[in-house]
């Protein structure tokens, strides 16, 4: 099986000093963009179970995901934070609150499953703080029942937890000594870690993964160690297209991004300025610059690029971090408004790529060339393989040409 630990996005409680914090925070709005851009991160991993904890903010971490996609998740009360549902400033001050009653989370949350342990007194029930032993025997139940219940099989399970229970749980399925709150570092909001797990072995495959976030939210943690590129590593295993050997970078997102379907206008933005930048260049280099990218054009947020004037490409142009050319630059200006056009009459963009009848490469140059600026065959053929309206050109023993990821 593969195992994914997911924290929840930034809450209003991350953002306040301990003394402001309250009970059941919901999230920042900071936070809320977090969730947002992990969408598309979760679907390229391709659950097929996905289980939350039952506090707000790790509900509303996964709404998005349940409106975009139309899949059902799993409230499991044993993924809550340490310590528990607490009113108070401090250990010694904690006192227990009920926590969401059954019928504010059906209300709030309809696409959450819930089992019978959920009613109307709350899902903690007031009781007193969690300490950390009890924390520990917790995450070793919950480890127990992953590894009963999954590791002999083929799925893809999805938790979304806390930061603090996060440590005890991943101390616990690496076998460290001690509790894990001791040995493991801190996890930051939205972040990516993932297990292989079998009845035999275990293995820790990506570790506080943020690359789906743009550099500046990146938050919960000190964001050095997580800088495009550090730390990403992949199942060995797997073998995968040739082109991806050359650096984890390339394996990455061959794997969670490379002919996976986008949604959001903003993820379409983002793929068509990167392809076009990559014109005459790598894709690595490409992706080697992404989280600058980012940075520079507001996380490509359609509606603010769109507004550039001429001093945010006096900006542009003066940013070391992105590649810096008039022509690119410009078009990515361009481009954004011309999305603003598509979504006032189709929707979305996506909407309006589903009604093109094309069935050609070349049909499709002949609609971007009329459509967008910097646009050729290489440009075209490439953002259409990478969002899944070309056929995906995966070598034949490839790992996702073998599961079928193959269009045509």
């Amino acid at each position: 099986m593969e195992l994914y630990i997911i924290r929840h996005a930034e809450s209003e409680n991350n953002a306040r000093p301990q003394e402001e914090r309250t009970d059941d925070p919901t999230l920042s709005p900071l936070g809320y963009r977090q969730a947002e851009y992990l969408v598309n991160r979760i679907r390229h991993l391709r659950p097929t179970r996905i289980f939350v904890s039952p506090f707000l903010r790790t509900l509303e971490t996964i709404a998005p995901y349940i409106r975009e996609t139309g899949q059902s998740v799993e409230a499991w009360i044993d993924l809550h934070e340490q310590g528990g549902v607490q009113a108070g400033a401090g250990n010694a001050d904690y006192e227990g609150r009920p926590g969401m009653k059954r019928s504010e989370i059906e209300g709030g949350f309809p696409g959450v499953r819930l089992g019978d342990e959920f009613d109307e007194a709350g899902w903690w029930k007031c009781r007193p703080w969690e300490d950390y032993e009890s924390a520990q025997v917790r995450a070793e139940r919950v480890t127990r029942r992953i590894h009963d219940e999954f590791g002999h099989t083929g799925e893809r399970v999805v938790l979304i937890s806390h930061g603090a229970f996060m440590r005890f749980l991943v101390g616990v399925i690496l076998g460290t000594p001690g509790m894990g709150h001791d040995r493991i570092d801190w996890f930051a909001n939205t972040s990516v870690t993932r297990f292989l797990i079998t009845p035999n072995y275990t293995h820790l495959a990506l570790m506080n993964c943020t690359r789906h976030l743009p550099e500046a939210w990146i938050t919960g943690t000190d964001s050095r160690p997580f800088h495009t590129g550090e730390y990403v590593e992949e199942d060995g295993d797997r073998p995968r297209c040739a082109w991806t050997l050359k650096d984890p970078l390339l394996a990455a997102y061959h794997d969670d991004e490379y002919g996976f379907p986008l949604d959001r206008d903003d993820d379409f933005l983002e793929r068509l300025v990167l392809e076009i930048n990559q014109a005459g260049l790598s894709w690595l280099t490409v992706l080697k610059k992404r989280k600058a990218f980012r940075d520079a054009f507001d996380g490509f947020d359609v509606d603010r690029v769109a507004a550039y004037g001429d001093r945010e490409r006096e900006r542009l142009l003066g940013d070391a971090g992105i590649i810096r050319n008039r022509l690119k630059i410009d078009a990515a200006i361009h481009n954004a408004r011309v999305f603003q056009e598509i979504r006032r009459s189709h929707g979305s963009f996506k909407a309006w790529l589903d009604v093109q009848p094309c069935d050609s490469l070349d049909e499709w140059v002949a609609v971007f060339k009329k459509t967008f600026r910097f646009m050729g065959p290489e440009i075209v053929g490439e953002f259409l393989m990478s969002t899944g309206y070309l056929p995906i050109r995966h070598d034949p023993e490839c790992f996702l040409a073998r599961e079928g990821h193959r269009v045509g």
